[in-house]
């Protein structure tokens, strides 16, 4: 024989404690009031204080079953709402307010000081995770990275090595510079098969080299379902001192709602200027995979993640090596990303042939990053 279900059990629980003895102790006042002139006065009464006796006491048990009976009415209320699945005959206007009101409700309870403004907090979150993390009706958005594997080259050159290696006349100077180069290969999901167009962002910020010419300086590819890269022509508005480009690339999902993605990015800057690289996700990313290379010991490269649920250094061991792998445990939300900062002088000791003494005793890494590091 099976189990009673929680409703049942609900109503037989609340039908023989409560309702019938009620109903006794009621039954019996009417019938000593209805009878009075065919019974005994002393009987009469007897009748009549049995039944306010049974009706006191089971008033006496609600009050003390009140917790009891709470309890009962909230794995009923789970039952209907969850277990049955009823909020999904709910429309959507319902299920918005529902969704409000759990929020408010659940900060209630934890909220004490009334100063407070957690109902403008519950506000703005809703529509940061509702309105571009998590999908929400009659809106776009939702779209997240899987499968991201990028691959970035850090190339650290004096002028001279800088002109071999862009082909170009370059005047003599002692700046320090760095050819980075950028892979990255994902999946973008899209949370709903019928998503149409999706637009990519693409954008960053240098210091202008004016001898090398924009052109030079900053170039994106861009390929889309394992075809090739193609270049693109990128956006450089006016920027005094600066090299600022953009670019947005607009793709099609497939009826899966799925869309694979290739980029490469090459970038050349004043690594003695801005001794950092901050790298920022435009989607919410499922465990990034990092791997970092380096024409210098990787071991200088001071590198710190800062994520949505974990924020860390990723550690040098010591050991002089040209490649370190970073892996994400975690979500990464838009915005955050990870940061590689470094020490001008260290990077010129070790492209001179001095590396050695940059890794360890006096020349020991710095681990405290730069004050500013937004590009």
């Amino acid at each position: 024989m099976t189990d009673k279900s929680p409703v049942l059990k609900l109503i037989t629980s609340v039908w023989t404690k409560f309702f019938v003895p009620a109903l006794l102790g009621i039954a019996l006042i009417w019938a000593a009031s209805y009878w009075a002139e065919s019974l005994h006065p002393v009987c009469e009464e007897v009748i009549k204080h049995i039944g306010v006796a049974i009706l006191v006491a089971t008033i006496v048990a609600l009050l003390f079953h009140i917790r009891e009976i709470e309890e009962h009415f909230q794995r009923f209320a789970k039952v209907v709402l969850v277990d049955s699945e009823y909020l999904g005959t709910l429309n959507s206007q319902t299920l918005l307010g529902l969704r409000s009101k759990i929020a408010s409700v659940v900060l209630d309870k934890v909220v004490s000081n009334k100063g407070y403004a957690h109902d403008e907090i519950d506000k703005e979150f809703e529509k940061l995770l509702f309105g571009k993390l998590l999908p929400s009706m009659g809106q776009k958005g939702g779209e997240y990275r899987h499968e991201y594997h990028e691959t970035v080259q850090f190339e650290f050159m004096t002028a001279p090595t800088l002109g071999y290696s862009v082909n170009k006349a370059v005047p003599p100077n002692d700046h320090l510079y760095v050819k980075i180069v950028t892979t990255t290969d994902f999946e973008v999901v899209s949370p709903r098969t019928d998503s149409g167009e999706f637009s990519l962002p693409c954008e960053g910020t240098l210091i202008a080299i004016d001898f090398l010419g924009a052109d030079a300086q900053a170039e994106y590819e861009f390929g889309v379902a394992g075809g090739p890269l193609q270049k693109v022509t990128l956006d450089f508005p006016p920027s005094a001192g600066l090299l600022r480009y953009s670019y947005v690339h607009k793709v099609t999902f497939a009826p899966d709602g799925r869309l694979r993605i290739r980029t490469r990015c090459v970038e050349i800057d004043r690594a003695d200027v801005t001794p950092f690289m901050l790298k920022r996700m435009e989607l919410m990313t499922k465990t990034p995979n990092v791997v970092l290379n380096s024409n210098v010991d990787s071991n200088l490269l001071n590198v710190f993640m800062l994520g949505f649920a974990h924020d860390f250094d990723v550690p040098c061991d010591g050991v002089p090596t040209k490649v370190r792998t970073i892996n994400y445990p975690g979500w990464m939300a838009p915005s955050h990303g990870y940061l590689v900062f470094w020490n001008p002088d260290e990077i010129r000791l070790a492209l001179q042939g001095g590396s050695q003494s940059a890794t360890s005793g006096q020349g020991a890494v710095s681990r405290v990053p730069p004050s500013n590091p937004a590009k």
